[in-house]
C-alpha cells in the first residue's frame, strides 16, 4: 500500500510538472509573439518610409539604390531586437511594391524546438494618383454631446480633410453624412421625394425591403419625407446638417464639420447607406455634379469612413416603451442586419470601409465589427485617441492612394 501511494505522489508530481511546463510555454510564447508583432510594426513602418521615399524618384536604378540604403540603415539600427532580410523593390503596373523578411530569436519557445519567429511585410505604393473618392459618414446622435465626445471627433474629422483634401485643384474628393435618428439629404432635393410635403426639412424615412440595401437611384426609386410622418415635429428636431456631395473644395467640408450639431438617436444603417449613395456610380449626376460619383471604368478608389459611438438604436416591434427611437417600426437586430448587408455590398462593389467604434459604449459589443470586413480596418478609439484614429487612417490613405 505505501509503494502505491508513493507510485500516486510521483505521478501527481509528473503532472504538476507537465502542466508547469505547459503554463510556462503559452505564457512565454505569447511574450516571444508579442515581439514578433512590435518588430512586424516597425519594420512595416520602416518599409512604409523607403517604398514611399523611392516613388519619389523617376528612374529605376535610383529608387532600387535609394530603397536599399534606407533598408539597410534600419536593419543595422534594429539589429538587436530582430533580423531584417531579403528586403526588396519591384516595380507593377504602375506601382511600387516593397517586401521585408522580418525574423525575431524567442525566449521561451525553444523549450518547443522553435528557435525563431519570422513574418513577412509588405507595402504597395500607387506612382500616380487619379483621384480619390471618400465619404466621411459621422454619426452626431444627442450621445456624442452629452458625453463630451463631439469636440474631440470635430477636431479630428478637421484635421483628416485637412491631410487629404488640397484644394480644389485638387483630385481628392470628399462627402460628409452626418447622421442621427435620420440623414439630411437637402431641403431643395425634392424631386427625389414620392410626394411634395410642402414644407421640407431634407430629411427622409429609410427605406424598407429590399430597397433598403439597394443602390438604385431617384427617378427609379423615391423617398419619403419625414416632414409627412406624424411625429414630424420630433423628427425635425432629430434632423441633423445636411450631406454634403462628394466635392474637392477643402473649405466648404471644413466649414460644415465646424458647424455640425448633436441630437437624436442612432441609427449606423442609414449613415451607412447614404455614405454609398455618395460613392455609387448608378448616382453620378445626382448630387448635382455631373462627373461625381466617378464610374468604376474611371479607376477612382472609393473609400468611406464611418464613425460611431454607440449602438443601434430602434424600437423593438410591438413593445412601445422598449428604449431606443419610439417611431421606428423596426427592431435592432434587423437594423443591424440591414447595417451588414449595405457593408458587404459596397465592399462587393469595390468600396474600401475604414470603421470607427468610438468611445466605452462600443467597446464591449463593436457595432461596426464586420462593416470594415478587413480587421484591419476596424478601429477602437478612446474619446482621448479619436485624433489619433483618424491621422492613422488618413496616413495610411496617403500611403496607398496619394503618395504622388
Amino acid at each position: 500500500m505505501r509503494d502505491l501511494k508513493q507510485s500516486e505522489s510521483g505521478n501527481v508530481s509528473l503532472i504538476v510538472c507537465g502542466l508547469i511546463f505547459v503554463f510556462a510555454v503559452l505564457v512565454g510564447g505569447s511574450l516571444d509573439f508579442a515581439r514578433l508583432s512590435t518588430a512586424k510594426v516597425r519594420t512595416a513602418d520602416a518599409l512604409d518610409r523607403a517604398v514611399l521615399a523611392a516613388s519619389k524618384l523617376t528612374d529605376a536604378d535610383g529608387q532600387q539604390k535609394l530603397f536599399k540604403t534606407l533598408m539597410t540603415d534600419f536593419a543595422s539600427e534594429a539589429a538587436d531586437a530582430m533580423a531584417v532580410k531579403d528586403y526588396r523593390l519591384t516595380s507593377r503596373n504602375g506601382a511600387l511594391d516593397g517586401t521585408a523578411k522580418v525574423q525575431v530569436r524567442t525566449a521561451f519557445l525553444p523549450l518547443v524546438g522553435l528557435q525563431t519567429l519570422d513574418t513577412v511585410v509588405d507595402n504597395s505604393v500607387s506612382l500616380s494618383s487619379p483621384g480619390l473618392e471618400v465619404a466621411l459618414v459621422l454619426d452626431v446622435t444627442s450621445s456624442m454631446i452629452e458625453e463630451g465626445r463631439m469636440e474631440p471627433m470635430r477636431s479630428a474629422a478637421l484635421s483628416f480633410v485637412d491631410s487629404l483634401v488640397k484644394g480644389e485643384t485638387g483630385a481628392t474628393y470628399m462627402a460628409l453624412v452626418p447622421f442621427d435618428t435620420r440623414v439630411n439629404i437637402g431641403p431643395t432635393r425634392t424631386s427625389w421625394l414620392d410626394s411634395d410635403p410642402g414644407s421640407f426639412s431634407g430629411c427622409v424615412e429609410p427605406k424598407e425591403g429590399a430597397a433598403a440595401t439597394s443602390d438604385t437611384p431617384p427617378p427609379l426609386v423615391k423617398f419619403i419625407a419625414s416632414d409627412t410622418r406624424p411625429e414630424a415635429a420630433k423628427l425635425k428636431k432629430y434632423c441633423p446638417k445636411p450631406v454634403v456631395p462628394l466635392t474637392n473644395r477643402r473649405t466648404l467640408l471644413i466649414d460644415s464639420i465646424k458647424a455640425l450639431t448633436s441630437q437624436g438617436t442612432t441609427r449606423i444603417d442609414q449613415g451607412a447607406f447614404w455614405g454609398w449613395m455618395s460613392l455609387s456610380e448608378k448616382w453620378q449626376g445626382q448630387w448635382g455634379t455631373a462627373s461625381l460619383p466617378h464610374k468604376k471604368s474611371d479607376a477612382i478608389p472609393k473609400l468611406m469612413v464611418i464613425m460611431t459611438d454607440g449602438q443601434m438604436n430602434t424600437r423593438d416591434k410591438g413593445n412601445p416603451d422598449s428604449s431606443g427611437a419610439w417611431f421606428d417600426e423596426i427592431n435592432k437586430a434587423e437594423a443591424k442586419k440591414i447595417l451588414n448587408e449595405i457593408c458587404d455590398k459596397m465592399r462587393a462593389d469595390g468600396i474600401t470601409i475604414y470603421a470607427i467604434n468610438y468611445d466605452e459604449e462600443t467597446k464591449k459589443d463593436p457595432p461596426l465589427k464586420t462593416c470594415a470586413g478587413n480587421p484591419d480596418n476596424s478601429y477602437y478609439s478612446a474619446k482621448k485617441d479619436i485624433d489619433e484614429v483618424f491621422a492613422q487612417i488618413a496616413k495610411r490613405i496617403q500611403r496607398t492612394y496619394l503618395s504622388r
